[in-house]
């Protein structure tokens, strides 16, 4: 039997013993075409997901988010100081200015660290303008500027106390800020590939028919899902290295992969995010309002699930979202495989065996409701 779709592939199904490998390995090869021919498809798990590490890699990631023994400031100076004063900031560089509006021009375009107006001795103003990705920079200048200026105002010759900053990784390696916006990046790719692509899968190809057309071949309902879910997990797993592969040549990621749970977890959670689609097609049973809760549901993710900034920062009252959502466990065991955090192994397990039946249980549901009662139809 020879079975046209669309007037563009064709899948040759034969009957006899020892034939349903071949049919199984044709439905593949037919998805995997079909898939790339999906032009939305194919730009949420490919595309969508590096123009998102691209953006917020270039805007929030500071050219000195690498970990380094020691930071050198400039620091400008105006008001009533000592002529010596630069001394009780080595050895960081002073640049000493007559005008206060100059000293807050130059803060303004960067110039400088930060500045101090020295009122009296005992009486500074400090001037500083903090950006976002800045935040934790400013700590440790404030920390400068606050021993300096007690040494200047008490005059004394050395500090009463050395402070050493040494940053302790929470996994086998220090994560950078592009390390954890790298793992969030890649848990909105698994979110996308699985989640938007199962909605197509059942919700366009039982809208144009196709499912129907293929019901009347002998192709069984679970190799109509197995095939079509296969080829989804592989257009991830492409997504997935070459977002890992940009990070690491444009943003140098300081990330240390387990390669074997890496790859279980991006298996593994792929399934779920596909059960996931398949869920929210069982609830709003149209096609394009599955598109548009899909779409919500990814937003909400986005800035509830921990991937550009903690779920610690979000308030208290809101903060029990983030535990109902897959994506936090997600983005969680994306960062113990990469190394950047810590997680108990029994945890790790039962985060990869939920996603796993849960996204096989959903599928499998969906197999009943979208393929068998579209081949009983047929029959």
């Amino acid at each position: 039997m020879v079975f046209c779709w669309n007037n563009c592939f064709l899948l040759q199904f034969e009957e006899g013993e020892g034939m349903m490998n071949k049919r199984f390995l044709n439905l593949i090869s037919v998805f995997i075409k079909e898939t790339f021919r999906d032009k939305l498809d194919v730009f949420f798990t490919l595309f969508f997901p590096v123009f998102f590490l691209i953006i917020f890699g270039t805007i929030f990631i500071s050219p000195q988010d690498s970990v380094e023994k020691e930071r050198l400031y400039v620091f400008g100076i105006y008001g009533n100081y000592i002529e010596d004063v630069e001394k009780y900031f080595e050895p960081h560089e002073v640049i000493f200015y007559e005008s206060l509006e100059t000293l807050k021009n130059d803060i303004e375009s960067r110039k400088l660290s930060s500045g101090i107006e020295f009122i009296e001795k005992n009486d500074v103003k400090v001037y500083s303008n903090e950006s976002f990705n800045e935040a934790r920079e400013s700590i440790n200048v404030g920390m400068v500027i606050e021993n300096a200026v007690k040494k200047y105002a008490i005059g004394a010759k050395r500090d009463y106390f050395n402070v050493n900053n040494q940053l302790e990784g929470l996994g086998r390696v220090v994560g950078t800020d592009i390390d954890y916006l790298l793992t969030g990046v890649l848990s909105l790719s698994i979110l996308s590939g699985g989640m938007f692509s199962i909605i197509g899968v059942f919700g366009r190809y039982k809208r144009e028919g196709i499912i129907k057309r293929f019901m009347v071949t002998p192709a069984k309902p679970w190799e109509f899902v197995v095939s079509s879910s296969f080829t989804k997990v592989l257009l991830n797993l492409v997504s997935i290295f070459i977002i890992v592969l940009l990070a690491r040549l444009f943003f140098n990621a300081n990330l240390d992969f387990n390669w074997i749970t890496f790859l279980l977890v991006c298996i593994s959670s792929t399934i779920g995010m596909m059960g996931l689609g398949v869920l929210i097609l069982i609830i709003f049973k149209k096609t394009e309002a599955s598109y548009t809760a899909s779409s919500v549901l990814y937003t909400i993710m986005t800035f509830f699930s921990g991937i550009y900034f903690p779920v610690q920062f979000l308030p208290s009252q809101v903060r029990w979202i983030s535990h109902i959502l897959p994506v936090t466990y997600l983005t969680d065991v994306l960062r113990y495989v990469s190394g950047i955090e810590d997680m108990s192994f029994i945890k790790f397990i039962t985060i990869n065996l939920v996603f796993i039946f849960a996204g096989i249980i959903l599928l499998y549901t969906a197999s009943k409701i979208y393929v068998t009662s579209e081949k009983n139809i047929t029959t």
